[in-house]
């Protein structure tokens, strides 16, 4: 899966021009550019800026080869400095691919960016990433906070071709006035460093205790925790810095959440979609109200949201999803059902490898999949806690606006988020952990398959 980094630009300068049409008194006290992305995907630069490949996204497992063999290049000793599994979604396993596939591209590449990065490289000019984005590469050194030596030596990359690396709030540069012909911005307006948009939604949704875990439920879905800096990683899980040095940022992962909804009513019920239309509401919306028809459960139907693979904690990218105990009762209702509840055990899988052992936490959910009243419930049944619900429409967008603050010496402390409890049914307790104890055992039947 790629995408153009030019539609990026793009779709950035479309989105500021209709801020700018319909907040003119907001657009022109603009203090600071704030930038998050997406993650891992690389952009290859030529020493004139031009884009020499489309970036290989973070789904993208095309480069399973290429990650084993560096793993298996790499001292047992320099493999603990980097901290984290060697799957697909990382950087490093894509430049491995290009080197090997695209070869032209690999000798005419000056610097890899990240997503954010580039944006930021088109408005100011400046090449340079955060923690957080070089953190999620696989050549990243936990125990100096630098590029691994030894890992990018592996690759054959040159220190030069390597963006530095810098603190999320801090000032990255200003807006060229190529920059502000892009994007319809103001020249000279101050452009913050951001961060990935993991570490840009931890940080907007308002979770800042140790105690606390941010469920991000997007089109992946992620369980995301804090930690003091360098404490090991727990097992079947990720490690990124946070917004700079001093603290780090664990992460549980199921690669296909949100996704899976969306695959759903595209490729296999395209009939929401008119049912939809005809009702004058959206397809996700019809497909929640058709899923509350079926009871906690989906009448025995269970979905295994594997589409992209397991992530946390099996870190399998080539085992496949699947119903299980399907029969010919079952309606579109219960399959719609199914996904949701299936996804839900998937996070209840990633909260308990996190607090393995450490007792219970607050939940915090945040990403698209929150705004579903029915799954956000579904969640706080199948996890058994009450889950807080912040009233962000965008996590990662507040979070990067927050770090522009701090990027042009304003303080974020008046910035409140308020939060929806929602509590777990006592009755569908025991429907749930019944399902969640059939749930854990799909992936070895799976796999033996």
């Amino acid at each position: 899966m790629e995408q153009d980094p030019d539609e990026w630009v793009k779709a950035a300068g479309d989105v500021i021009s209709e801020i700018k049409e319909k907040a003119p008194d907001s657009f022109e006290q603009m203090a600071c550019v704030g930038l998050s992305g997406h993650m891992h995907g690389i952009v290859p630069l030529a020493s004139d800026g031009t884009v020499l490949h489309p970036s290989i996204l973070w789904c993208d497992t095309r480069c399973a080869q290429q990650a084993e063999r560096m793993r298996e290049s790499l001292s047992e000793e320099v493999r603990q400095r980097l901290k984290n599994p060697f799957v697909t979604a990382y950087s490093a396993g894509k430049l491995i691919w290009l080197k090997e596939e695209r070869p032209r591209v690999w000798e005419n590449m000056s610097v890899f960016l990240y997503c954010k990065d580039f944006v930021r490289y088109r408005m100011t000019g400046k090449r340079m990433t955060d923690y957080s984005d070089a953190s999620g590469s696989l050549l990243y050194d936990f125990s100096t906070d630098t590029w691994c030596a030894q890992a990018c030596e592996a690759l054959g990359l040159q220190r030069e071709q390597l963006p530095p690396i810098c603190p999320s709030a801090t000032q990255a540069g200003r807006v060229t006035a190529e920059g502000a012909r892009l994007f319809h911005l103001k020249e000279g307006v101050p452009v913050a460093v951001g961060a990935g948009d993991l570490a840009a939604s931890l940080f907007g949704s308002g979770v800042h205790s140790e105690r606390d875990v941010l469920v991000n439920l997007g089109t992946a879905g992620q369980v995301l925790a804090l930690r003091p800096r360098g404490e090991s990683r727990k097992e079947g899980g990720y490690t990124f810095k946070f917004l700079d040095a001093q603290e780090d940022m664990l992460l549980y992962s199921l690669p296909s959440a949100a996704y899976c909804a969306r695959w759903y009513v595209e490729q296999i019920c395209p009939s929401f979609a008119r049912e939809a239309e005809e009702r004058g509401i959206p397809v996700f919306e019809w497909m929640h109200a058709r899923a509350q028809t079926s009871p906690p459960g989906s009448r025995g139907l269970l979905f295994a949201p594997y589409l992209s693979g397991t992530g946390s904690p099996y870190f399998d990218d080539r085992i496949r999803g699947a119903w299980i105990g399907l029969d010919s009762a079952h309606r579109d209702s219960d399959f719609a059902r199914s996904i949701l509840e299936g996804v839900a055990f998937g996070i209840k899988q990633c909260v308990e490898l996190e607090e393995q052992g450490a007792g219970s936490r607050r939940v915090f959910l945040t990403g698209g999949g929150a705004r579903s009243g029915l799954w956000r419930q579904i969640l706080a049944d199948v996890l058994e806690s009450g889950v807080f619900c912040p009233h962000v429409p965008e996590a990662a967008g507040l979070g990067a606006a927050k770090l522009a603050m701090l990027a042009c010496g304003m303080s974020t402390a008046h910035i409140q988020v308020k939060t929806e409890l929602v509590k777990p049914h006592a009755m569908n307790r025991q429907v749930y952990r019944q399902a969640y104890q059939r749930y854990v055992r799909i992936y070895a039947a799976l796999k033996s398959l």
